[in-house]
C-alpha cells in the first residue's frame, strides 16, 4: 500500500506513502539448567529470501549490538560462530529445540529484539520541501 501526504499550512491532503510489511521473530525458553538454556522459535513471520529488508543479504540479519547474525535457512540451530539459524527451507524441523549457554541465550534475545525493532514496518519520516508552504511527508 502506498500513501503520501501533502502538507500545506497545517492541513494534510492524503496522497501516497510507503510502508514495509512488519516481520516478527519470537522465541521462548523451554528449560534452563545451570549452564544452558533450551529454547524454540514460537513465531516467525518470514523466512528465506523474505526474512529481512536487506536486498544484498535478504536471509540474514546482523545485530551490531551483539555480533550475532540471524540466518533463515535450513532449521533452527545455534552455531559456535555467533550464528543463530532460524526457520528456513526445512519446514519439518520448524519446531526443533535449540540449546545455548545462558550468556549466549541472553545475547540471542537481544538480537531477536533488535530484529523485531528494525522490521516493525514503520519507515522513518522523510519531509521534502517543495515550496515555502508545501511539503511532501513520506
Amino acid at each position: 500500500m502506498k500513501n503520501k501526504k501533502l502538507l500545506r499550512g497545517g492541513n494534510y491532503e492524503k496522497r501516497e506513502f510507503t510502508r514495509r510489511m512488519k516481520k516478527t521473530l519470537k522465541i521462548e525458553r523451554v528449560s534452563t539448567s545451570r549452564d544452558s538454556v533450551v529454547f524454540r522459535i514460537v513465531e516467525q513471520s518470514h523466512r528465506g529470501e523474505e526474512f529481512t529488508n536487506n536486498e544484498r543479504e535478504p536471509d540474514m540479519y546482523r545485530c551490531p549490538e551483539t555480533g550475532i547474525q540471524i540466518i533463515s535457512c535450513g532449521m533452527p540451530a545455534w552455531g559456535d560462530d555467533n550464528t543463530f539459524f532460524v526457520r528456513g527451507d526445512s519446514e519439518h524441523h520448524d519446531d526443533e529445540a535449540v540449546e545455548a549457554t545462558v550468556r549466549d541465550f541472553e545475547r540471542i534475545m537481544i538480537a531477536v529484539r533488535n530484529y523485531n525493532r528494525e522490521h516493525d514496518g514503520i519507515e522513518p519520516l522523510r519531509i521534502d520541501r517543495l515550496q515555502d508552504d508545501l511539503f511532501v511527508v513520506e
